[in-house]
């Protein structure tokens, strides 16, 4: 059932982007790319490490290699994100305005001489897809940190 839900996830992320893709070709970045990539990383992440199809040494190693490139992938999407919303770094090519329609309320970056309008439904998945993975690092270097810590403090224990 989980498998349908992620696989079903990923069929409305590709409909969505095939059908905007006129939109996403007046893009300076293929940020629509990294949408899709990002979801396909982040389900296979969450996805195989509890499949029984392989063994658990090759599971683990395909799930560092996926997690790593996750990273990769959501520093350029971050860079990406902030190229296509950041007016102050464009200040002389770009304008910043908002819409009067909240349905087509957007951020418009011109940028090489064409303006491009981010939506806000792709601003708030941009937005989702970038934070998921950083707070699940972060929550990560937390553990690490109280793992070192715990074993420090064990072995001091030990020692006296």
């Amino acid at each position: 059932m989980f498998d349908l839900i992620l696989l079903a996830g990923l069929v409305w992320h590709v409909m969505i982007t095939i059908e905007d893709w006129s939109y996403w070709q007046q893009a300076p970045v293929p940020f629509n790319i990294f949408l899709l990539v990002q979801y396909v990383l982040l389900a296979s992440c969450i996805r195989l490490p509890v499949t029984t199809l392989l063994k658990q040494q090759t599971i683990t190693k395909v799930t560092l290699l996926l997690g790593l490139i996750l990273l990769i992938n959501t520093t350029i999407g971050t860079f990406w994100f902030f190229e296509l919303t950041d007016a102050k770094r464009h200040h002389e090519t770009a304008k910043e305005t908002t819409s009067a329609d909240p349905s087509t309320s957007a951020t418009t970056v011109a940028a090489s001489g064409s303006s491009f309008v981010l939506s806000e439904d792709y601003l708030a998945h941009g937005i989702i897809l970038i934070l998921i993975p950083f707070s699940i690092l972060l929550f990560l270097v937390i553990l690490l940190v109280k793992v070192i810590c715990f074993f420090f403090a064990d072995r001091k224990g030990r020692g006296q």
